[in-house]
């Protein structure tokens, strides 16, 4: 890794004292709360919604689910991630549901946690030959992994917010009056994925790349969808 010269800023951090005002048992305590944040249930209308309910079963065989999550995660008791403590608590809600083994864990969170190669969406690096840098099936060649920067699955829950924040349903700044025509409605842009390149859900979901959306075709299905399918499955994704 290159080294660089340290500012006046980290030069300051490196030699101040360390912090005798936080301890050991105050860290504990705020990553535990961290833990039981509670995480925004999705709206009981949304979910009954027909537009919706279509919108999971594309999403599903478009193959999203196998890296974006939605079923519910079990406990596992013997999670060495989890201190002691933790673990005895999320084992005694368990028996207080009735032994339900995905209690208290919830569903729809979209995402497994893990790192992915997702082709040059993630290719933040300038490779030589840039177009030998792949075989047929969109796996890295021998020689090449360091030019590709994994991305980890970016949870889907509380997409619905995501508009809000950043006013691409034209929210606070650029209110829309009900007298405006739809041909001068001005779309917005949810900005999404790692470096805010798609306006919307489903934009991002074509930007996909990396040899497990190849395996998976979903680029292929996706182009199959019809309009209405397309509509369903951005009513589900903005329902989460």
């Amino acid at each position: 890794m290159p080294s660089y010269p340290l500012r006046a800023g980290d030069l300051g951090c490196q030699n101040s004292e360390a912090n005798s005002d936080i301890t050991e048992q105050e860290i504990r305590d705020m990553a535990t709360y961290q833990r039981w944040i509670g995480i925004p249930q999705r709206s009981e209308y949304q979910v009954s919604s027909a537009k919706v309910q279509r919108g999971e079963l594309i999403f599903r065989d478009l193959g999203c689910s196998s890296c974006h999550v939605i079923d519910k995660i079990p406990f596992v008791e013997q999670d060495n991630m989890l201190p002691d403590e933790q673990r005895i608590a999320l084992k005694a809600l368990r028996i207080e549901s009735g032994g339900a083994p995905d209690y208290p864990f919830v569903s729809y969170l979209g995402t497994d946690l893990l790192m992915h190669d997702m082709g040059y969406l993630s290719q933040v690096a300038k490779a030589p030959n840039r177009t030998g840098l792949r075989n047929a099936n969109g796996t890295v060649k021998p020689g090449y992994n360091s030019f590709i920067q994994p991305i980890r699955t970016p949870p889907l829950k509380g997409l619905r917010f995501n508009r809000f924040v950043t006013d691409s349903n034209h929210n606070t700044t650029r209110p829309i009056s009900k007298g405006t025509p739809a041909d001068e409605i001005v779309p917005g842009c949810d900005f999404l994925l790692h470096d805010g390149r798609a306006c919307d859900a489903v934009e991002a979901a074509y930007l996909h790349d990396g040899p497990a959306v190849k395996a998976l075709g979903m680029i292929d299905r996706l182009n199959g969808l019809s309009v209405d399918e397309i509509r369903d499955l951005r009513a589900f994704l903005y329902s989460l």
